[in-house]
């Protein structure tokens, strides 16, 4: 009996004719149900044309933003030398308006030991004698450009003499000021240590017969 009544469910489900009384009906279309003689199972189906179909998660957008910047490296220390410069500057040119011969010889001293002594302070010996170098180098070339000026030109201080002697003056500025430059700019840089610096506290306790003694110390 089951055998010739399940042709007749699989055409009524197939055509929309109700089938036999007494076996499960199928859901109308557009559900597709599974007639297996238990309760109909009705599996969803495809949504209908012009319906919005399933929405895709957003990508996530690139990370556009730049980089951030990478700490120093190093670090100036030239603000002692700078100093340094500006007062033997002042001094020299103080000799140059009133012809002391005392004040220019302190200026030229204070130029070129000033600041490699402050290399030295600051714990850089090999600085201090690139310092010492770069400025025996520009002194020695305003010196050679103020022969040469004076020299091209002997009758510097007769009253009959129509020679100014200023642009051998700035020429030799020029030079005392490029190699104060570099050396404050360039040279007077260090390294920053990568590793952070530590601070450690030891304290000890000595105990004796009628004495005691308490030790502190500290290593920064």
């Amino acid at each position: 009996m089951l055998v010739l009544l399940l042709p007749t469910v699989i055409t009524a489900a197939a055509f929309g004719v109700p089938p036999l009384r007494g076996q499960p009906a199928c859901a109308p279309h557009p559900c597709v149900c599974v007639c297996n003689g238990g309760a109909p199972a009705a599996v969803p189906a495809a949504p209908a044309e012009g319906s919005p179909g399933p929405t895709a998660a957003p990508l996530l957008a690139p990370n556009t933003s730049a980089p951030s910047a990478s700490p120093e490296r190093s670090r100036w220390y030239g603000g002692p030398g700078a100093v340094i410069d500006a007062a033997s500057f002042a001094l020299m040119l103080g000799a140059a308006s009133s012809n002391g011969a005392s004040l220019l010889i302190a200026g030229g001293v204070a130029y070129l030991l000033g600041p490699p002594i402050a290399h030295v302070a600051s714990g850089h010996p090999a600085h201090a004698a690139g310092s010492l170098g770069l400025r025996a180098l520009g002194g020695g070339l305003a010196t050679g450009i103020v022969l040469v000026d004076l020299l091209s030109h002997p009758c510097d201080g007769e009253p009959s003499c129509r020679h100014d002697p200023s642009t051998g003056l700035t020429l030799a500025t020029l030079a005392l000021l490029a190699a104060a430059a570099v050396d404050d700019a360039w040279l007077a840089r260090e390294d920053i240590e990568t590793h952070p610096e530590q601070t450690a506290l030891r304290a000890g306790i000595a105990l004796g017969p009628g004495r005691a003694s308490l030790s502190i110390g500290a290593r920064f």
